[in-house]
């Protein structure tokens, strides 16, 4: 079970990283942004990573069921 959030942890990181560093960020921490939230892209990260680790720990294992022979 550990293993599978770490996995999930890293695989959401993996996949959310490149859009961490992307001109979008920029244009966020820039003057000219939107609005005043100058982490807003960060914070999406890591709501993300929360989303992550939350279904990570709700998962359960396969029951195994008896062979019928």
């Amino acid at each position: 079970m550990v293993q599978g959030c770490l996995t999930g942890i890293s695989s959401t990181a993996n996949v959310i990283s490149p859009i961490v560093f992307s001109p979008l960020t920029a244009w966020f921490l820039s003057e000219t942004a939107p609005f005043n939230f100058r982490g807003f892209s960060l914070a999406c990260a890591g709501f993300a990573m929360l989303i992550a680790l939350t279904v990570s720990i709700n998962m359960r294992p396969a029951e195994l069921q008896p062979d019928s022979k």
